[in-house]
């Protein structure tokens, strides 16, 4: 640990929150260093930077917490507040000034990160088809670093060796993620659940999620005769931990996922989906349901809907994923998730952790769109006489390609 408590008591700080499933934001940063008479650290510890320039006490903190994490191959993200309208201010000299708000941080490891481990096979790979080789030396010593690395993470707390409720929690908020953006672009033409120039607001109702993880999971959830749900033994065994009370998913998705900022519910008047579902509870459908800003910055829906397809689908590819408008759509999502992911590498936005380093951004597929792909020149084959050993020329008309003027 690093010689500086401030530090050594963020880091431990961190690791005790990613290990209790406590969302890391300001306020739990803040109250880490209570009663240590740090005032200057506590004091700068604020979501957005200040008017007069002076040096930023937090950045120069969080950004060598980073580096120590970065040693246990473990890291910091920054989780970025949506654009608001005050998010717009003068400067000290008076000028504007666009700036936007920390919401927290996510804690991302790197050794069972799927890009990490992606990276080393892609490498081992490569290697492997420039020397001809299977099966190398190098296979095993790579596998060994990787299984030491999680060895350490499950002895630091980073990883819970079968936590199954855990592991139930984070594979139900996937399920809904997924099921928000798909279900609101399949009722684009029915309401307001799918704007065109906002992806990032489509939306459900709560009633309408509940129905589906009851129809397509058997979830034992909330409906018009039990307004809290029964309880479900999949998700909390009442013989471990003393979990069994009833009333547990409703929590976990409307306390739990919007607490820690996966989602957002906004209840309104107006019941908002009578138009689509007859049963559940009235009340539910009330509630409008969207990806919170946690949500935003830690989860590709494409990644979500492709991992879901090839997982419970027979076809991983199936027709729906294929359709122009679908893909259109969850493009523009994934995009809109990449504006805000990537704030921090704007010359025009100020932060409150500049210099933070960049930012990795969701992958996005390139189009599969035959129209749009490159056309390729054909060659001209050769062909070589048995009899005569001449050579036969077979001509192709060469595919040629415009250039668009701009």
């Amino acid at each position: 640990m690093p010689e500086d408590s401030a530090i050594s008591r963020t880091i431990v700080g961190i690791l005790h929150a990613v290990r209790c499933d406590v969302p890391i934001d300001i306020t739990l940063l803040k109250n880490m260093h209570n009663a240590t008479g740090n005032s200057l650290l506590q004091r700068s510890m604020k979501p957005r930077p200040p008017v007069n320039n002076a040096d930023n006490v937090l950045c120069s903190h969080m950004w060598q917490v980073n580096e120590v994490l970065n040693k246990m191959k473990v890291k910091l993200i920054p989780i970025w507040d949506f654009e608001k309208p005050e998010n717009l201010r003068k400067d000290k000299e008076g000028n504007d000034e666009e700036v936007r708000d920390l919401v927290g941080f996510s804690v991302v490891n790197d050794v069972v990160d799927r890009g990490f481990v992606e990276h080393q096979i892609e490498n081992l790979i490569k290697n492997d088809q420039k020397q001809g080789k299977q099966n190398s030396k190098e296979h095993h010593e790579v596998f060994e670093e990787i299984q030491n690395e999680i060895d350490r993470m499950k002895l630091s707390g980073l990883i819970v060796p079968d936590d199954t409720e855990r592991s139930m929690n984070h594979f139900l908020k996937q399920i809904i993620l997924g099921f928000i953006v798909t279900r609101a672009i399949e009722l684009k033409d029915q309401g307001n659940f799918w704007k065109d120039d906002d992806p990032l607001q489509a939306w459900t109702t709560l009633r309408d999620i509940y129905l589906f993880l009851h129809e397509t999971f058997g979830l034992k959830v909330p409906d018009e005769s039990n307004k809290d749900g029964d309880h479900d033994p999949r998700f909390h065994n009442p013989t471990e931990g003393g979990r069994g009370s009833k009333g547990y998913l409703k929590k976990f998705i409307t306390q739990n996922l919007v607490k820690h900022k996966y989602l957002e519910i906004n209840k309104g008047a107006e019941i908002r989906d009578d138009h689509i579902n007859e049963n559940g509870n009235e009340e539910d459908g009330r509630c409008q349901v969207m990806w919170g800003i946690r949500a935003i910055n830690e989860y590709s829906i494409m990644d979500i809907l492709d991992g879901f397809t090839y997982m419970i689908m027979e076809d991983g590819n199936p027709a729906w994923k294929k359709n122009e408008v679908f893909d259109s759509c969850v493009r523009s999502f994934l995009e809109k998730q990449n504006e805000i992911k990537g704030v921090i590498e704007r010359d025009d936005v100020t932060t409150v952790l500049d210099n933070w380093g960049d930012r990795e951004l969701f992958r996005v597929p390139m189009i599969t769109d035959p129209n749009r792909r490159k056309e390729k020149k054909k060659k001209k084959k050769s062909k070589k006489s048995k009899k005569n050993d001449t050579v036969i020329e077979s001509e192709e008309e060469d595919t040629e390609i415009e250039d668009i003027e701009e």
